[in-house]
């Protein structure tokens, strides 16, 4: 599995903590927030990627930021590689080739229609995503 399949995995196994994430980072009472993960590019990648889409953000402006997250693991490197021997995993996992991103976010399009249908799908809907942009975005 590359990191295509990984994220279309959080999208379809994942989908309550997605929406519970999402939700979380829609309350503007929950400001300021720290969110991540282990390093910090995958799940909250996934995660940015849908607030990011939700705020009006280009498709092209997110997978530009997605693929710009590897640059901030170079002091972290040697020791996740040390990390991914010990778990058997390839070193693809520390990468992040805005292609992956890219076709993740199709597979949205051509399984859902749209990404804001997917949202939909897991709960996070229109009133949902018109609080995140409320939250973050100026009047």
């Amino acid at each position: 599995m590359k990191l295509k399949g990984l994220y279309i995995h959080f999208f379809e196994n994942c989908q309550d903590s997605l929406r519970e994430s999402l939700k979380i980072i829609a309350n503007p009472n929950n400001l300021p927030l720290l969110l991540h993960c282990t390093q910090g590019k995958d799940r909250t990648g996934v995660i940015i990627a849908l607030v990011l889409h939700i705020l009006g953000v280009p498709e092209e402006e997110i997978i530009s930021d997605f693929s710009i997250s590897r640059e901030g693991l170079e002091n972290e490197i040697v020791q996740m590689k040390k990390e991914l021997d010990q778990v058997g995993m390839e070193y693809f996992f520390l990468e992040s080739p805005p292609g992956e991103l890219r076709e993740s976010l199709l597979y949205l399009l051509q399984k859902y229609g749209s990404i804001d249908n997917y949202l939909d799908h897991i709960g996070f809907g229109e009133s949902d995503r018109n609080e995140l942009r409320n939250t973050f975005l100026m009047k």
